[in-house]
């Protein structure tokens, strides 16, 4: 048989969906059509890409080779049409970006605008979605830069450039009832309408769920357009997370106030991620330093809004800072 990208999207579908059937809908095939590629496939090569398995197929030593081959391939096709549609059209490649919705609302706006400048011949292709799923389509070939979460994500064939972490507030109306305590903790936190986007990593539901004493995490809404969460929390008692910068407008203006109450572990830990060994087009590397400087001048941001006293404290005391405080009262 002749290789062709059909067969490599085949291997590469079947070993993300890691079931024949699934894989086969995914791709609008009959599973049994797809089974006769991948066999093809196995015979074209003379050594088994797959095990085949009661709880489902795992590729071979050989098939991780073969896949991580392929995913390379249909990333450098993409980039030649990418590449040859630019120069029929006499315009500059188009920058593929990715972002998590935090990010996009932190970095992308402005990081976009100054690569745009006043050129019109610039292209940008931006994407905006859950941490996860940017992830997946940078490995797939259909982004060149994602900017997103990392901690769950496997720094296998990506190269990272971490972003300077931000703690994270309680962010809620002005007037809102928690604004009458003098600490406020995660129970208390969870007790109002949560609103946030679709897909949190597990090192912040770690804090959440026990203190929503619930096994899933459920919030009240939940969607990736960030200006919309913000109204809604303009709006009525809902509360969000996030670090100061991301809602420093709303502050400023006396719309939204912010709460120090959050564990340390609730903070931004974004990255700049790339695949090691894909091409990087030359526009790229302007947009990397332009997201690197805007990240500084966001965790510059997020400073300035404690220091000016924006970020009212309610951290809870802890038990050794109670009995601390307790025995110097006693003396």
């Amino acid at each position: 048989m002749g290789l062709e990208i059909r067969h490599l999207e085949q291997a590469l579908a079947l070993a993300e969906a890691r079931n024949f059937a699934r894989a086969a809908k995914s791709l609008h095939l009959s599973q049994s059509a797809l089974s006769r590629s991948i066999q093809g496939l196995e015979k074209h090569f003379g050594v088994a890409l797959f095990e085949r398995g009661g709880k489902g197929v795992e590729p071979t030593e050989a098939g991780e080779v073969f896949l991580k081959r392929a995913e390379g391939m249909i990333a450098r096709i993409n980039e030649v049409e990418r590449d040859l549609m630019a120069v029929s059209a006499r315009q500059q490649p188009q920058l593929r970006i990715g972002f998590g919705p935090y990010a996009a609302h932190m970095l992308g706006g402005r990081t976009i605008a100054r690569c745009l400048g006043g050129d019109p011949n610039r292209r940008f292709r931006v994407s905006i979605d859950h941490w996860a799923s940017v992830a997946r389509r940078l490995r797939d070939g259909d982004l060149d830069i994602a900017i997103c979460e990392l901690s769950e994500l496997s720094p296998k064939d990506l190269e990272i450039v971490p972003l300077e972490p931000q703690a994270a507030c309680v962010v809620l109306r002005c007037g809102h009832p928690l604004l009458e305590l003098e600490e406020v903790r995660m129970e208390d936190v969870m007790a109002y309408p949560m609103v946030g986007t679709s897909r949190l990593p597990p090192r912040v539901l770690d804090h959440l769920l026990p203190a929503g004493g619930r096994e899933g995490f459920n919030p009240a809404v939940h969607c990736e357009d960030l200006s919309l969460l913000e109204q809604v929390l303009m709006e009525s008692d809902a509360v969000g997370l996030g670090p100061p910068s991301l809602y420093a407008p709303a502050v400023r203006r006396g719309e939204l106030c912010l709460l120090d109450c959050l564990p340390p572990e609730i903070s931004t830990r974004f990255g700049l991620i790339r695949l090691e060994d894909r091409r990087m087009p030359e526009e790229a590397h302007e947009f990397v330093r332009e997201v690197l400087e805007v990240d500084r001048e966001s965790a510059a941001l997020s400073r300035s809004l404690r220091e000016e006293g924006w970020v009212q404290e309610r951290r809870p005391r802890s038990d050794e800072r109670v009995r601390k405080n307790t025995t110097s009262t006693t003396k």
